[in-house]
């Protein structure tokens, strides 16, 4: 007989706060970029690695927040037709869907959200 803890049947429709915690991360970032740096060559690259993790986001985004997939595609077409607030204003929606959904999560599991804290100081990457 096994001790190792069984996963859940319904795992996979737990939300993943690591890749939704990523997810709104890039969204944030390319929204500030939008806002401070707009037109610039940057931004059809980060949309391409936006849309590439809400790809691999996207079961979970279906089944805990639907708008989010529309809402960056729509970002994207935006950004792409050098529509900088309507792109800005669609991703900052879709940054408060997620935001709202991951706070959900915190609040049924405080401990899942701590690896969301990013950090860009320099330091020693063994630790």
């Amino acid at each position: 007989m096994s001790t190792s803890p069984r996963t859940p049947p319904n795992a996979a429709a737990e939300p993943d706060g690591g890749l939704l915690g990523v997810l709104a991360a890039q969204i944030k970032l390319v929204t500030a970029l939008l806002a401070v740096a707009p037109g610039t060559a940057e931004i059809p690259v980060m949309m391409t690695v936006l849309a590439d993790t809400t790809a691999r986001a996207h079961p979970l985004l279906r089944a805990h927040a639907p708008h989010v997939p529309a809402l960056l595609a729509q970002a994207q077409q935006h950004a792409l037709g050098l529509r900088d607030d309507a792109a800005r204003s669609d991703l900052i929606a879709a940054h408060g869907h997620l935001r709202t959904m991951l706070r959900r999560t915190d609040d049924n599991d405080s401990t899942k959200n701590k690896a969301l804290e990013l950090d860009f100081s320099p330091g020693d990457p063994s630790e």
